[in-house]
Parts: C-alpha cells; structure tokens; sequence
C-alpha cells in the first residue's frame, strides 16, 4: 500500500514541475453518483496539464453515511487524453485508479470487495469553458466492482489569458 501512495505522490510531483509555464492548471468541485448503490458523495479535483492534449487529474471523493447506504472515500490519480477540442469545448478518455475505503464495511456479493480497494476506471469526458470557468462531466466504469459512476461538476481554471509584463527583464525587489 505504501508503495502505491509513493507511486501517486511521484507522479503527482513530476506532473507540477512539467506544468509550469504551460497551460492553465485547473481547481473544481464535482458531484459524484454511483448507479449501482445509488450513492452520491462530493469531491475536489486539481487538473495539471502535461501537454495541449494531455492531463493529469488528482482528485478525492467522499460519500456520506447520512444518506448513502456505503460510506466512503476514495483518493485517486486520473490520466486525461483529449482528441478532440476547440477553444470552448473538450472531449476526453480517461485512464484512472482510485484508493479506497468502505468506512461502514460488510461482506457482500461482490467477493473482491474489502474494507481498502484499489480501483481501476475507465472512462470519457466532456468539458465546456466559459472564460475562467468551466463546466465538466464524466462518465467511469469501476472495472472490478462492475459499477458506473458520474462525476460532474465546476471547474476553476488558472490565468487563461496568459498576460505577459510589460517589461519581461523587471525583477521583483529582493525581501531578505
């Protein structure tokens, strides 16, 4: 398990350092909806471009005992593809593995269930920008429960304008 958080936070470091002085980076909130339990849960997401096409999406998710019937958290890491975009709108496949932990665990149907589960998810996306903001849906198949989930939610996207200084060879004071 510890091998697997350092995998994450590896990536996780790699893809910060590739995306400075690229493309926007992005903060959303986004609701979640499992189909199979009928269970809704919310989550954050940080969208970290890699290249024009490529992305990586670190993002956590929790699902209430109040009005679920499982409670539980999931953290993932998620890999976005786009083929097809334009300056407005975003079609994307989705590569993505989640941790997971059922807080209210009971042995079920599904015997590849346990209190902690790693959880490969396919999936596609599609994402609709106005300005700084941006609309955003997803569609996942949990590979190994056999369940469908959809995220969706709003998506805060960094300087999209790209502004440059007036005069680029201006430094900043030094503090100390």
């Amino acid at each position: 398990m510890h091998k697997i958080k350092g995998f994450f936070l590896l990536i996780l470091v790699m893809a910060i350092g590739q995306s400075q002085g690229q493309m926007p980076t992005g903060l959303g909130l986004q609701f979640h909806y499992n189909y199979a339990i009928q269970g809704m849960g919310a989550g954050l997401r940080y969208e970290i471009p890699l290249s024009s096409t490529m992305a990586v999406v670190p993002q956590a998710k929790y699902q209430p005992a109040g009005f679920n019937s499982i409670h539980e958290v999931y953290a993932g890491l998620a890999v976005h593809y786009s083929p097809l975009q334009s300056n407005s709108a975003k079609f994307y496949l989705l590569g993505a593995v989640d941790l997971n932990q059922w807080f209210n665990y009971f042995p079920s149907l599904n015997s590849r269930a346990s209190r902690f589960n790693v959880l490969p998810k396919p999936g596609a996306g599609l994402e609709i920008g106005f300005g700084s903001m941006a609309l955003f849906s997803e569609v996942k198949y949990n590979i190994l429960w056999k369940e469908s989930y959809t995220d969706f939610g709003l998506k805060f996207r960094g300087d999209v304008s790209r502004k440059k200084r007036k005069n680029p060879q201006l430094q900043c004071p030094k503090i100390l």
